[in-house]
């Protein structure tokens, strides 16, 4: 295999890359087996056909067709490892010369790990963290949020007051054409909790079961829906029901329901586990600050385009699966927002270049002070993978791979490099 490299801006690579017949002689037997699979000829089981049987049925071509992805993958991948390139993503490949008889010959353009210019003096940084701690509001908040998971319902025949649920049907109006989105059945409203809209259960106050009430209330400054936030919107409002609510007493009885003998040992228990969610909390902070600090100091060369478009799409991926796990749809997020997925991808483009460059500096760093993973430690972990996906053959197949074995050291090495500056920084 030859291959020659010429630099492009902006940190992407053009590599051409030159394969001998012979060299992807295993790839074309591969394919011609796959395409007597899928066909008849007479003498030979699926898949069991000589290749020259295949070729005289198909033609060469068709057999260089079904290979060219292997061939380019496995070639590429094998290229960027002789000339120790960091490539991200996939490359854009053409094909140069791509015929029976003669060597195959392909561009592939790629984007690498930008290098840097000027690492920052990380070893003169400091990180303070702070105090945490766990007032007696947090406790009544938490105990309130676990009383209110039990509370009991039940529907009266009376204006609603005090700790009532009040269900409505709801349309909201701006300058008298419906919202997007501001149309909603049976939605329930209690009224001692702080609504999106201020001002908005103290209307619902004395309504009862039939009640149908106008009214008209400022949306927040602040609202994350820029086309209604600061102004008056219309409220038109019919009362289903009615609901009591009665919560649980506080007493052992409560407690029992969630596995503690007393209240003091559910209170003892709750008072541990928020000051282990509020010190991690911290934990997550002073990192994040050590790691901008780290980035601020830093001179990096030009990013790639295409890294940071990989990054925003992966970010929005994120935001999506976030979304579905809280109920949420996306389209109706992005219509409520009036911006399309492209929109919202351009709009994490900053953020995406921060993480690109928080990953180079933990990649340099960990070089520079020869941070290894424990290879134990990698084998161990895809093991325990294996064993996870054993009834799953192709996530079991991925785990078993040594692409996987590699991503999981990178980032075991991340995560010790992340570490040691922590106990270097943090203080």
């Amino acid at each position: 295999m030859q291959v020659s490299i010429k630099k492009l801006p902006k940190s992407e690579v053009e590599l051409t890359i030159t394969l001998e017949a012979a060299e992807i002689q295993s790839e074309l037997a591969n394919a011609a087996a796959r395409i007597s699979e899928q066909m008849k000829l007479d003498g030979f089981r699926p898949g069991k056909a000589p290749y020259d049987v295949v070729k005289a049925k198909t033609g060469e071509m068709a057999i260089w067709q079904e290979a060219a992805e292997d061939i380019v993958r496995h070639s590429f991948v094998k290229a960027i490892m002789q000339e120790n390139l960091a490539t991200v993503g996939q490359p854009k490949i053409e094909l140069v010369t791509f015929a029976p008889g003669n060597p195959l010959v392909y561009k592939a353009v790629a984007p690498t790990l930008p290098g840097i210019s000027k690492l920052a003096d990380y070893r003169s940084l400091t990180v303070k963290r702070k105090p945490t701690e766990v007032t007696d509001a947090d406790m009544d908040r938490t105990l309130d949020e676990l009383r209110r998971m039990q509370t009991k319902e039940q529907e009266v025949d009376r204006p609603a007051a005090g700790t009532d649920k009040i269900v409505v049907d709801m349309h909201m109006f701006l300058d008298n054409v419906p919202l997007d989105g501001g149309q909603t059945q049976n939605h329930g409203v209690v009224l001692s909790e702080e609504a999106y809209v201020p001002g908005l259960t103290d209307q619902l106050v004395g309504l009862k079961k039939g009640d149908e009430k106008t009214f008209t209330l400022p949306f927040p400054a602040d609202h994350f829906q820029k086309n209604i936030a600061g102004k008056n919107v219309e409220f038109k409002v019919k009362v289903g029901s009615v609901v009591e609510l009665t919560p649980p007493a506080l007493d052992d009885a409560f407690a029992a329901t969630l596995g503690q003998k007393t209240v003091t040992e559910l209170k003892s228990l709750l008072k541990n586990n928020l000051e282990s969610e509020a010190k991690e909390k911290e934990e997550q902070r002073v990192e994040l600050e050590m790691l901008e600090k780290i980035v601020d100091g830093t001179t990096f060369d030009d990013i790639p385009d295409q890294l940071v478009t990989q990054e925003t799409t992966r970010m929005v991926e994120e935001l999506e699966a976030s979304l579905k796990e809280r109920g949420m749809e996306f389209g109706e997020y992005l219509r409520s927002l009036k911006k399309s997925r492209q929109d919202i991808q351009l709009d994490f483009a900053p953020q995406a270049v921060k993480r690109i460059k928080t990953a180079i500096v933990i990649r340099d760093i960990g070089r520079a002070e020869k941070i290894e993973a424990d290879d134990a430690e990698v084998i161990k972990q895809v093991e325990e993978a294996v064993n996870h996906y054993k009834h799953d053959p192709e996530a079991q197949k991925y785990v078993s791979s040594p692409d996987y074995a590699e991503s999981l050291k990178i980032r075991m090495r991340n995560r010790k490099t992340i570490e040691f500056l922590r106990d270097l920084i943090v203080q």
